[in-house]
């Protein structure tokens, strides 16, 4: 609730490491290395990391973009008058812009869609709302990504490659596994001013990404392998023998 980081506790006989990085600071903790061991996290062994070509995008043609919300307001993070106030403004900004079509992706248990559809209402043009659906079905129709908040699915989208910009007019939300190495790499933007979205929309769009040497570098630090949960196992079957 304070955003403070919890203590980390010292007495388990064995620590499941996602990455190399928790090492140092364990030891410091007193924690012996015999008891640490390197994993990777089993929630990212569905990825299978590839190359996404970059679409052969009409120039003349509308950008599709997806905007996937974060429920801020359902998690007590912003009020609900906050958050319909930052949604309308979005909202406004972006269907001002005729070579722009967007569609809303929202949590399928969180948000309540009728909030959006009442919304909308003060809008002529017709935009689809997902919930339901998988945004893996669907991500790969849209050139572009435009989110907000922090949330899983931000490290999801920068572990599959899609370009997104994240909004942040001075929210200082963290950022999650993969998004910071994706800024780096330029395959995520982030937007400090609505008034400038619009053109780093157009900016960005057609700049080509760079998948191959980003996820190189991913699957080194954050040690993608697959096989987390099999590492894991082994690890715990082990530990069992000393028992």
């Amino acid at each position: 609730i304070f955003w403070k980081k919890i203590p980390i506790n010292i007495l388990p006989d064995l620590f499941l490491l996602p990455h190399s990085s928790w090492i140092e600071p364990l030891l410091k903790q007193g924690i012996k290395k015999e008891k640490l061991s390197v994993t990777g996290n089993p929630i990212w062994d569905r990825f299978v990391l590839k190359s996404i070509p970059d679409k052969n995008r009409n120039k003349d043609s509308k950008i599709n973009i997806l905007i996937v919300t974060d429920p801020l307001s359902q998690h007590g993070i912003w009020s609900l008058k906050k958050f319909s106030s930052f949604t309308k403004l979005l909202l406004i900004n972006l269907l001002n812009e005729s070579k722009v079509s967007i569609s809303l992706k929202i949590h399928p248990a969180s948000e309540n869609k009728q909030f959006y559809e009442k919304i909308l209402l003060n809008f002529k043009e017709n935009i689809p709302i997902f919930q339901n659906q998988s945004i893996w079905k669907i991500i790969n129709d849209y050139d572009m990504i435009i989110s907000f908040g922090f949330s899983t699915v931000h490290s999801e989208i920068a572990l599959n490659g899609n370009k997104m910009i994240l909004l942040d007019f001075d929210f200082n939300f963290p950022y999650l596994d993969f998004v910071e190495e994706s800024i780096n790499f330029g395959n995520i933007k982030i937007c400090n001013d609505i008034k400038s979205l619009n053109d780093m929309i157009f900016n960005f769009v057609d700049i080509k990404s760079n998948n191959d040497k980003f996820q190189e570098q991913i699957k080194s630090k954050f040690n993608l392998t697959g096989q987390s949960s099999q590492q894991c196992s082994e690890a715990i079957l082990n530990l069992l023998k000393f028992f």
